[in-house]
This record gives C-alpha cells, structure tokens and sequence, in this order.
C-alpha cells in the first residue's frame, strides 16, 4: 500500500472565469459597454450557468491567442443582441459560433 500524499488524492480545480475578478480581465473586454456590456452584480461577473462563464472564457482565450481580434467579436456580439431577444451569453454564444466560423 503506497502512501499517497493529501494533496494528491483531492482534485484540485482551475479557476473559474466567474473566480476572475473583472479588473484582471483584458481592458478592451471588461470596458466593454452599451449593449455588449458584460453582466455584473457588485462589479463581478455574472453567470447563471456554467456553460455561460465557459463561453466567456472560450471567447477571451481565442482572442488572446489570436484566433480573431477582439473587436471583431464585439462588433458580431452587438449585432446579435440587436437581433435577437434571448438572454446575453445565447447571443455571446451565437456570435462567438459566427467569428470562429469567418475566421477558420
């Protein structure tokens, strides 16, 4: 029988872009506003499920890495809030789909 270390045998998890306070995000993505403005609750991002805070992350590390430009994301994402009347990360999600697919 191996000991096992009390660190090893408890699994650790990554933080959480909900974990992420919005000063330690990218100043063109947590300055974003009208429309497009990230919802927040006492200055923190706000998600209602988990899928909503991966498509967020999803959206900023692919423009990080530089699989499209930022703005080109906002400009798909204010063009699917106007369009649509489903809550924001459906419409975050829809034009993260449309940028990806342009940009592939």
């Amino acid at each position: 029988m191996s000991a096992v270390p009390p660190d090893a045998a408890t699994p650790q998890r990554a933080p959480a872009a909900r974990d992420t306070p919005a000063s330690a995000l990218d100043p063109d993505v947590a300055r974003m506003d009208g429309a497009a403005a990230l919802p927040r609750k006492n200055g923190e991002l706000v998600f209602a499920a988990p899928w909503e805070g991966r498509a967020f992350g999803l959206a900023v590390v692919l423009s990080d890495k530089g699989a499209y430009e930022w703005n080109d994301f906002r400009t798909r994402l204010v063009e699917q809030i106007g369009s649509a009347d489903g809550p924001y990360y459906e419409s975050w999600l829809a034009a993260l789909e449309r940028v990806v697919a342009d940009h592939v």
